[in-house]
């Protein structure tokens, strides 16, 4: 959104700096267009991001950041007349200034701008159910982020850091110097330069790293005294799906679901001769269905499929229930199929 005095009232709003007047001016504004509700709605989202940020320190150089910011909201012209709100410097407390120059980063980010301050460069992104979006890091790593998904990305002297919830897929910029972390509750998963996907949404209460290419180690989070423990720790290999459960800490290692660990971002769903049970996970995931298999050793039937150009649930369980002889019944988002077992 290209609109000064919008950016600025939304950064005053988040903080909690903002004159009633002000107030009223700006929630008028987003009452007035759906445009207006969404960059709102957005905003307030992606606010939410940065509780997982590590902030930088302003220090005495506040002003100095502060004018930066400002030189930014200088070159937009909204369609709100009036300037941008000056943060009280000299009768709030640091963390104030802190909070007030973090939100006003955030319309930064929300015009697609990076936001740089003492050598240190941070990214928010943030998408919604049904968007995916492609997102380039400064240090060139291409991410591509898959529906409600959130990334907080930080550069510190000596290691990339990304607080991550969702799933995404990572093909990260090599540098040996510079680690890449991925931060998803309390799992971490480190590369150098790699190829891999990510899925770790709030609710599902485990952590997902599949790799693509390279080498992937994915462990427990530790505190910066704790010695990590060789056991606390996997190293992946192009394949391989390592998984973190939230609630007992444990590490396991599985094989990625056929070819389909990025199908959400590729558009494009392949089984070769996969047990059906997988087929049903795959799809359930993949079109935010449930679909029950009637008799038990219906899982174990194995299942050839191509689909290409985001296919579409239908044309995938016809092919399906006809290649295997099976019934479909439908309820709502509810799919049952039976048939003979292949025990």
């Amino acid at each position: 959104m290209k609109n000064t005095r919008a950016e600025a009232l939304m950064a005053a709003y988040l903080s909690g700096n903002i004159s009633i007047a002000e107030q009223e001016e700006f929630l008028a504004w987003v009452a007035a267009s759906p445009e207006g509700q969404q960059f709102f709605d957005k905003a307030v989202a992606l606010w939410q991001v940065t509780d997982q940020m590590v902030y930088p320190n302003f220090g005495a150089g506040k002003t100095a950041a502060w004018n930066r910011l400002e030189d930014r909201l200088a070159k937009n012209n909204g369609q709100l007349s009036g300037t941008a709100p000056t943060p009280p410097l000299g009768i709030v407390h640091r963390l104030g200034f802190v909070r007030w120059a973090a939100a006003a980063v955030l319309m930064l980010v929300l015009g697609g701008w990076w936001y740089t301050t003492q050598g240190n460069t941070q990214l928010l992104a943030q998408t919604r159910a049904g968007e995916r979006v492609r997102v380039e890091l400064p240090d060139g790593t291409q991410v591509w982020l898959n529906e409600n998904s959130s990334l907080a990305y930080d550069e510190r002297t000596g290691e990339r850091l990304v607080n991550f919830v969702g799933e995404a897929f990572f093909d990260v910029a090599t540098d040996s110097l510079r680690p890449f972390r991925v931060l998803t509750g309390d799992a971490v998963t480190t590369v150098l330069g790699t190829s891999f996907n990510v899925r770790a949404y709030r609710g599902e209460e485990r952590v997902e790293v599949s790799v693509k290419e390279g080498k992937v180690a994915l462990a427990r989070k530790t505190a910066p005294t704790q010695v990590a423990n060789p056991a606390d720790r996997l190293e992946l290999t192009p394949g391989e799906t390592g998984i973190f459960l939230e609630e007992t800490a444990q590490l396991a290692t599985a094989a990625a679901q056929g070819q389909n660990t990025t199908a959400w971002k590729d558009r494009r769903l392949d089984f070769n001769e996969v047990p059906l049970a997988q087929v049903v996970a795959t799809l359930e995931r993949y079109y935010h269905v449930e679909i029950i298999l009637e008799q038990p050793g219906l899982g174990k039937c194995l299942f050839f499929g191509q689909y290409e150009n985001d296919p579409q649930l239908d044309m995938v369980l016809l092919l399906l229930t006809e290649s295997l002889g099976l019934e479909l019944q439908q309820h709502g988002h509810t799919y049952r199929l039976s048939g003979d077992s292949c025990d």
